[in-house]
């Protein structure tokens, strides 16, 4: 059976569906307005198991799926140049009165 590690990633899901990517790190805790939940009790825990918060509030703790972790992850601004633009315009096709 799988288990969390130190330094994996992990998806919280909790019970309205909602999804949040932590970074496992010994020491650190996961927080939400629903309450915490410590990173040491993930860690080594088969994947799938339910954590209670301190508030009584229920997460699943899975491994992300690519789709998870691309909608999931921070966002950072890319520098696009003039000669990258171009290329990306030729292969969608993009001209005059194109909509």
């Amino acid at each position: 059976m799988a288990t969390h590690t130190d330094g994996a990633l992990v998806m919280m899901v909790d019970r309205k569906n909602r999804r949040f990517l932590l970074d496992l790190k010994a020491g650190k805790t996961f927080s939400t307005h629903r309450g915490t939940i410590s990173h040491d009790n993930i860690i080594g825990a088969p994947v799938g198991q339910t954590y209670i918060t301190n508030m009584g509030d229920k997460y699943v703790a899975m491994t992300p799926r690519l789709a998870d972790y691309v909608l999931l992850m921070k966002r950072g601004a890319q520098i696009v140049y003039p000669k990258d633009a171009a290329a990306i315009l030729v292969q969608l096709d993009v001209r005059p009165g194109s909509r």
